[in-house]
């Protein structure tokens, strides 16, 4: 396994006070001539990171058993002048098509450390790498290796907090945003919108230079009324990986290089597993089985029953470039920022959100899209009901959004805002519940 060390040198503002005081000449008195000036230089926030060398994994048990733990540490050196942040990334270990997943410890703390903040930094770190085997048979015999990347980030918000903002998806005034999908792709399908339902939170952190450094966001799995079994996914570069149908390339979600982590959050016993993710190599698994996040048909029916999230996942973007992106080129969180998808299992067919994607067929025959994302707390349809029966306005809406007409009223356009509720909808209680049981 080979290091490979990166480091940012984003720039602080440290002023200075030089006094600066006028010799007397002549015969003056009792008065004095005097003057002062403030002296300012910038001075950069600099690191360095070294020594980092190659690690041979070793087995701290018998060699190649089910479960054996393989690790090794060495020691990289670290100087800083001011506060920074380490983070260790890799891809899984690989051979032949096989990979092996391996966790990084930086000083005992899981892939990640940092320095105090307002202070300097110069001294030795451990490095360990530790990677578990599962089964014999899981795993090929022979020699797996990767990259770890050693990345040295600022702290964010290092500047002071003047002119630092964040901006959210959903708006200030709710709580959560939804996105919804049709998962029969290509055929049209009963358009109840509640074949997989996510709720999502999405906070963007600007400097006070107004450079963006923090993006993260939290998903929860709300209803499931669906007999396909899907894999949801956040796209990161603009092109969808491995995509089967979907060809459109589309903005990316940032410019430049991150660090980009998930969490998944097991919400029986609070078990956290984490993986990195890179961003042109492969898109964020948001759910790897929707089966596995709401058992059964979830929250769909008009009954007492809730079913409650079994998981919820969180990811958290650190990039290594603000000065690409900033809040004057990218405003306020629109709906398309965020390219979220859902991969149908038993048709190996990407379902994309046809606000980011007019295009690949993602609007059905009938005119009505395969994916919807509602930027306010919203009631899904109940199944079998048909959302133009649950929302009176969306017929409006959907007809703008397939160009069959050109002006879009206001109700039209907040369709998601006049439910009738006559049996036909989630009712508002139980989607309160519903969040609260997947956000403790």
């Amino acid at each position: 396994m080979r290091g490979s060390l990166s480091s940012l040198l984003p720039i602080v503002l440290a002023c200075q006070s030089v006094e600066l005081t006028a010799q007397n000449f002549g015969n003056i008195g009792q008065t004095s001539i005097d003057d002062s000036a403030l002296v300012c230089m910038s001075v950069g926030l600099q690191a360095s990171v070294y020594g980092l060398d190659d690690l041979q994994l070793n087995a701290t048990g018998v060699d190649g058993a089910a479960g054996a733990i393989y690790q090794n540490t060495d020691q990289f050196h670290l100087e800083s002048n001011g506060g920074v942040t380490l983070m260790a990334t890799s891809q899984p270990l690989f051979y032949d098509g096989y990979e092996i997943n391996t966790m990084y410890f930086i000083d005992g703390q899981l892939h990640s450390f940092s320095t105090e903040e307002g202070d300097i930094h110069n001294s030795s770190h451990d490095f360990t790498a530790v990677a578990q085997l599962g089964n014999i048979s899981s795993q090929l015999a022979g020699s797996y290796a990767t990259t770890v990347y050693l990345t040295v980030m600022p702290n964010m918000g290092a500047e002071g907090g003047c002119g630092q903002q964040t901006v959210t998806q959903p708006v200030e005034s709710s709580n959560w945003a939804f996105i919804a999908y049709e998962d029969l792709y290509p055929s049209p399908g009963d358009a109840d919108y509640n074949d997989f339902v996510m709720a999502f939170q999405a906070a963007e952190s600007y400097n006070a230079n107004g450079e963006l450094e923090t993006i993260n966001m939290s998903f929860i799995p709300v209803a499931r009324g669906a007999g396909y079994n899907h894999s949801a996914h956040l796209d990161l570069n603009g092109e969808l990986w491995n995509s089967q149908n979907v060809s459109t390339i589309t903005d990316e979600m940032f410019s430049g290089d991150a660090i980009i982590k998930a969490t998944y959050t097991n919400l029986n016993n609070g078990t956290q597993i984490e993986k990195f993710y890179k961003k042109d190599q492969r898109d964020v698994a948001l759910f790897y089985n929707t089966r596995a996040t709401l058992d059964g048909f979830a929250n769909v029916y008009d009954d007492d029953n809730i079913t409650a999230p079994l998981w919820k996942t969180d990811v958290q973007v650190i990039l290594a470039n603000p000065e690409l992106n900033t809040h004057a080129d990218r405003g306020s969180i629109e709906d398309d920022d965020y390219r979220i998808y859902l991969n149908v299992k038993n048709t190996n067919k990407d379902i994309d959100l046809y606000t980011v994607n007019p295009n690949d067929g993602m609007i059905d025959a009938n005119g009505y899209p395969f994916g919807l994302i509602v930027p306010d707390n919203w009631q899904w349809p109940l199944e079998r009901v048909h959302i133009d029966s649950a929302y009176p306005h969306f017929e409006d809406y959907r007809a703008w959004l397939a160009g069959e007409v050109d002006e879009l009223s206001y109700e039209a356009e907040h369709w998601y805002l006049s439910p009738s509720t006559d049996g036909n909808v989630i009712d508002s209680d139980t989607v309160e519940t519903i969040l609260e049981l997947g956000s403790p």
